[in-house]
Protein backbone atom coordinates (compact mmCIF):
# COMPACT_ATOMS: atom_id res chain seq x y z
CA UNK A 1 0.00 0.00 0.00
CA UNK A 2 2.75 2.56 0.61
CA UNK A 3 4.21 1.79 -2.56
CA UNK A 4 1.15 2.42 -4.36
CA UNK A 5 0.44 5.85 -2.10
CA UNK A 6 4.20 6.86 -3.37
CA UNK A 7 3.70 6.66 -6.81
CA UNK A 8 -0.03 7.97 -6.67
CA UNK A 9 1.67 11.29 -4.68
CA UNK A 10 4.32 11.30 -7.79
CA UNK A 11 1.39 11.21 -10.69
CA UNK A 12 -0.41 14.04 -8.32
CA UNK A 13 2.57 16.24 -8.02
CA UNK A 14 3.78 15.66 -12.12
CA UNK A 15 0.08 16.82 -12.78
CA UNK A 16 0.17 19.75 -10.79
CA UNK A 17 3.26 20.78 -12.06
CA UNK A 18 2.73 20.34 -15.70
CA UNK A 19 -0.96 22.13 -14.70
CA UNK A 20 1.14 24.95 -13.20
CA UNK A 21 3.99 25.37 -16.39
CA UNK A 22 0.51 25.13 -18.67
CA UNK A 23 -0.92 27.91 -17.02
CA UNK A 24 2.07 29.97 -17.35
CA UNK A 25 2.81 29.30 -20.79
CA UNK A 26 -0.47 30.26 -21.60
CA UNK A 27 -0.88 33.72 -19.87
CA UNK A 28 2.03 34.37 -21.65
CA UNK A 29 0.24 34.96 -24.68
CA UNK A 30 -1.22 38.61 -23.98
CA UNK A 31 -3.04 41.03 -25.81
CA UNK A 32 -0.11 43.83 -26.78
CA UNK A 33 -0.88 47.50 -27.65
CA UNK A 34 -2.49 48.22 -31.12
CA UNK A 35 -0.45 50.67 -33.74
CA UNK A 36 -3.17 52.81 -33.40
CA UNK A 37 -2.24 53.21 -29.85
CA UNK A 38 1.21 54.12 -30.31
CA UNK A 39 -0.01 56.43 -32.98
CA UNK A 40 -1.93 57.98 -29.97
CA UNK A 41 -0.01 57.97 -27.00
CA UNK A 42 3.06 60.63 -26.57
CA UNK A 43 5.63 58.26 -25.23
CA UNK A 44 7.45 61.25 -23.28
CA UNK A 45 4.21 61.36 -21.39
CA UNK A 46 4.61 57.83 -20.25
CA UNK A 47 7.47 56.09 -18.12
CA UNK A 48 7.35 53.05 -16.05
CA UNK A 49 8.67 52.75 -12.55
CA UNK A 50 8.81 49.47 -10.86
CA UNK A 51 6.45 47.70 -13.37
CA UNK A 52 3.60 50.69 -13.21
CA UNK A 53 3.32 52.60 -15.92
CA UNK A 54 2.48 56.28 -15.16
CA UNK A 55 1.15 59.44 -16.13
CA UNK A 56 1.82 62.33 -14.79
CA UNK A 57 0.22 65.86 -14.68
CA UNK A 58 2.24 68.90 -15.28
CA UNK A 59 0.53 70.10 -12.01
CA UNK A 60 3.32 68.81 -9.06
CA UNK A 61 0.33 68.60 -6.74
CA UNK A 62 -2.36 66.85 -8.60
CA UNK A 63 -5.79 66.86 -6.30
CA UNK A 64 -6.70 63.01 -7.74
CA UNK A 65 -5.50 59.96 -9.15
CA UNK A 66 -6.45 57.18 -10.76
CA UNK A 67 -5.46 53.57 -10.26
CA UNK A 68 -6.18 50.94 -13.47
CA UNK A 69 -6.12 47.66 -12.88
CA UNK A 70 -5.50 45.94 -16.72
CA UNK A 71 -8.43 42.93 -17.28
CA UNK A 72 -7.26 39.86 -17.83
CA UNK A 73 -4.00 39.01 -20.08
CA UNK A 74 -3.56 42.42 -20.96
CA UNK A 75 -0.70 44.48 -21.33
CA UNK A 76 -0.80 47.54 -18.83
CA UNK A 77 0.47 49.59 -22.34
CA UNK A 78 -3.31 49.22 -23.48
CA UNK A 79 -4.64 52.30 -21.50
CA UNK A 80 -1.34 54.65 -22.07
CA UNK A 81 -4.05 56.22 -23.84
CA UNK A 82 -6.54 56.43 -21.27
CA UNK A 83 -3.76 57.05 -18.52
CA UNK A 84 -2.19 60.16 -20.87
CA UNK A 85 -5.34 61.37 -21.41
CA UNK A 86 -6.93 62.06 -17.95
CA UNK A 87 -2.99 63.22 -16.95
CA UNK A 88 -3.48 66.17 -19.83
CA UNK A 89 -6.57 66.49 -17.93
CA UNK A 90 -4.89 67.09 -14.34
CA UNK A 91 -5.51 63.62 -12.90
CA UNK A 92 -2.67 61.49 -11.60
CA UNK A 93 -3.08 58.25 -13.59
CA UNK A 94 -1.07 54.81 -13.12
CA UNK A 95 -1.46 51.07 -14.72
CA UNK A 96 0.49 48.38 -12.65
CA UNK A 97 1.68 45.44 -14.03
CA UNK A 98 0.12 42.01 -12.77
CA UNK A 99 1.16 39.08 -12.11
CA UNK A 100 0.51 36.20 -14.71
CA UNK A 101 -0.73 39.36 -16.37
CA UNK A 102 -3.87 38.69 -13.63
CA UNK A 103 -5.39 41.17 -11.96
CA UNK A 104 -6.98 38.48 -9.25
CA UNK A 105 -3.11 37.84 -8.37
CA UNK A 106 -1.77 40.93 -7.78
CA UNK A 107 -5.01 43.31 -5.79
CA UNK A 108 -2.76 45.43 -3.71
CA UNK A 109 -0.67 46.93 -6.15
CA UNK A 110 -2.85 49.83 -5.86
CA UNK A 111 -0.46 50.27 -2.52
CA UNK A 112 2.77 50.39 -4.68
CA UNK A 113 1.35 53.26 -6.68
CA UNK A 114 -0.32 55.27 -3.90
CA UNK A 115 3.34 55.16 -2.12
CA UNK A 116 5.50 55.53 -5.27
CA UNK A 117 2.92 59.18 -5.88
CA UNK A 118 2.66 60.51 -2.09
CA UNK A 119 1.46 64.04 -3.56
CA UNK A 120 -2.05 62.62 -5.11
CA UNK A 121 -4.48 63.78 -2.41
CA UNK A 122 -7.64 61.12 -3.62
CA UNK A 123 -7.10 57.89 -5.20
CA UNK A 124 -9.84 56.13 -7.53
CA UNK A 125 -9.19 52.44 -8.10
CA UNK A 126 -11.36 50.50 -10.71
CA UNK A 127 -10.30 48.48 -13.83
CA UNK A 128 -10.93 46.82 -16.98
CA UNK A 129 -13.01 43.71 -16.93
CA UNK A 130 -11.68 41.03 -14.51
CA UNK A 131 -9.13 43.92 -13.39
CA UNK A 132 -12.29 45.74 -12.23
CA UNK A 133 -13.41 42.35 -9.98
CA UNK A 134 -9.66 42.78 -8.56
CA UNK A 135 -10.00 46.55 -7.98
CA UNK A 136 -13.52 46.62 -6.22
CA UNK A 137 -11.61 43.50 -3.74
CA UNK A 138 -9.12 46.08 -3.02
CA UNK A 139 -11.14 49.22 -2.23
CA UNK A 140 -13.97 46.61 -0.18
CA UNK A 141 -10.41 45.74 2.06
CA UNK A 142 -8.79 49.51 2.08
CA UNK A 143 -12.13 51.97 2.09
CA UNK A 144 -10.03 54.42 3.82
CA UNK A 145 -7.34 54.42 1.15
CA UNK A 146 -9.79 54.99 -2.00
CA UNK A 147 -12.24 57.70 -2.29
CA UNK A 148 -14.05 55.73 -5.17
CA UNK A 149 -14.13 52.82 -7.61
CA UNK A 150 -14.60 52.72 -11.61
CA UNK A 151 -15.28 49.99 -13.47
CA UNK A 152 -14.47 49.46 -17.53
CA UNK A 153 -16.73 46.80 -18.48
CA UNK A 154 -16.73 44.93 -15.21
CA UNK A 155 -18.42 44.81 -12.07
CA UNK A 156 -18.05 43.87 -8.05
CA UNK A 157 -18.04 40.15 -7.27
CA UNK A 158 -20.76 39.25 -4.16
CA UNK A 159 -17.93 39.00 -2.22
CA UNK A 160 -17.09 42.80 -2.89
CA UNK A 161 -20.38 44.21 -2.30
CA UNK A 162 -20.07 47.86 -2.35
CA UNK A 163 -23.92 48.60 -0.88
CA UNK A 164 -22.95 49.64 2.25
CA UNK A 165 -19.87 51.47 1.54
CA UNK A 166 -19.04 54.87 1.56
CA UNK A 167 -17.53 54.94 -1.37
CA UNK A 168 -18.57 56.52 -5.00
CA UNK A 169 -18.82 54.05 -7.84
CA UNK A 170 -18.92 54.49 -11.75
CA UNK A 171 -19.59 51.66 -14.26
CA UNK A 172 -19.36 52.44 -17.76
CA UNK A 173 -20.56 49.97 -20.00
CA UNK A 174 -20.77 49.49 -23.95
CA UNK A 175 -24.00 48.22 -25.30
CA UNK A 176 -21.50 46.12 -28.65
CA UNK A 177 -19.86 44.12 -25.16
CA UNK A 178 -19.52 40.73 -25.93
CA UNK A 179 -17.81 39.84 -23.03
CA UNK A 180 -19.84 41.53 -20.09
CA UNK A 181 -23.27 41.69 -20.93
CA UNK A 182 -25.92 44.61 -20.46
CA UNK A 183 -27.94 41.79 -17.78
CA UNK A 184 -24.18 41.58 -15.97
CA UNK A 185 -24.32 45.40 -15.45
CA UNK A 186 -27.82 45.45 -14.12
CA UNK A 187 -27.40 42.77 -11.89
CA UNK A 188 -23.96 44.55 -10.25
CA UNK A 189 -26.15 47.27 -9.16
CA UNK A 190 -27.57 44.94 -6.32
CA UNK A 191 -23.43 45.20 -5.52
CA UNK A 192 -23.03 49.35 -5.92
CA UNK A 193 -24.51 52.00 -3.63
CA UNK A 194 -27.64 53.32 -4.58
CA UNK A 195 -26.27 56.47 -5.91
CA UNK A 196 -23.95 54.77 -8.17
CA UNK A 197 -23.13 56.33 -11.67
CA UNK A 198 -23.81 54.04 -14.82
CA UNK A 199 -22.42 55.57 -18.06
CA UNK A 200 -23.53 53.85 -21.38
CA UNK A 201 -21.38 53.66 -24.51
CA UNK A 202 -23.37 53.31 -27.51
CA UNK A 203 -22.06 51.29 -29.72
CA UNK A 204 -18.84 50.65 -27.64
CA UNK A 205 -17.58 46.80 -27.21
CA UNK A 206 -15.31 44.80 -24.54
CA UNK A 207 -11.78 45.34 -26.17
CA UNK A 208 -12.20 48.90 -26.70
CA UNK A 209 -12.17 50.09 -23.12
CA UNK A 210 -8.10 49.60 -23.99
CA UNK A 211 -6.49 49.53 -27.45
CA UNK A 212 -5.07 45.98 -28.07
CA UNK A 213 -6.92 44.95 -30.81
CA UNK A 214 -9.77 42.72 -30.69
CA UNK A 215 -10.97 39.82 -28.17
CA UNK A 216 -11.72 36.53 -28.71
CA UNK A 217 -15.78 36.71 -28.05
CA UNK A 218 -16.10 40.06 -27.94
CA UNK A 219 -19.01 42.03 -30.28
CA UNK A 220 -18.12 43.95 -33.18
CA UNK A 221 -17.90 48.16 -32.21
CA UNK A 222 -19.84 50.54 -34.28
CA UNK A 223 -17.82 53.12 -33.34
CA UNK A 224 -14.00 54.02 -33.58
CA UNK A 225 -11.82 52.80 -31.13
CA UNK A 226 -10.37 56.41 -29.85
CA UNK A 227 -14.09 57.95 -29.53
CA UNK A 228 -14.74 54.55 -27.21
CA UNK A 229 -11.59 55.54 -25.17
CA UNK A 230 -11.77 59.36 -25.56
CA UNK A 231 -15.40 59.09 -24.13
CA UNK A 232 -14.34 56.78 -21.26
CA UNK A 233 -12.36 59.31 -20.10
CA UNK A 234 -14.52 62.39 -20.62
CA UNK A 235 -16.70 60.10 -18.20
CA UNK A 236 -14.05 59.35 -15.86
CA UNK A 237 -12.91 63.15 -15.56
CA UNK A 238 -16.30 64.77 -14.98
CA UNK A 239 -17.23 61.91 -11.99
CA UNK A 240 -14.39 62.78 -10.10
CA UNK A 241 -14.73 66.43 -11.14
CA UNK A 242 -18.00 66.26 -9.48
CA UNK A 243 -16.93 63.82 -6.51
CA UNK A 244 -14.31 66.54 -5.43
CA UNK A 245 -17.09 69.48 -4.96
CA UNK A 246 -19.14 67.58 -3.19
CA UNK A 247 -21.82 66.11 -5.80
CA UNK A 248 -23.48 63.50 -6.97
Amino acid sequence: MKKYAKVFLILLLSAGVMLAAGFYIWSRFTYTPSDELLKAVDENRIQEQNQILFADPFDSKPSAGVILYPGAKVEPEAYAYIAQELADRGIAAAVPEMPFHFSIFGTGKADDVRRARPNVQNWYVGGHSLGGVAAANYAKENEESVKGVFFLASYPAESANLKKTGLDVLSIYGTNDGLTSLQDIENSKAYTPKDAIFKEIRGGNHAQFGLYGPQKGDMEANIPAIEQQNQIVRYLEEWISKDSIGEK
